[in-house]
């Protein structure tokens, strides 16, 4: 049974949880480059914020990047 399917179990609102997005990391020696390409591909349909990135690690919600730089579809 996977990580995600143990704690699906114990979530008693199981059917409220909303997926927000989904995120990559990039390497760092290529984040200029990709947010250049946002920014063409993208056309302003976004905006840049900073938010934290919560995962489960062992049955337990936590961040795990904190203040992540993010692109918000608008």
């Amino acid at each position: 049974m996977s990580r995600l399917d143990i704690v699906a179990r114990q979530d008693p609102f199981l059917e409220e949880d909303v997926v927000w997005g989904v995120a990559w990391t990039i390497d760092r020696q290529y984040a200029v480059e990709v947010k250049a390409y946002l920014d063409h591909t993208e056309k302003e349909e976004y905006n840049e914020e900073s938010i934290d990135v919560w995962d489960v690690v062992d049955d337990e919600e936590r961040i795990v990047v904190p203040k992540a730089t993010v692109q918000r579809v608008q």
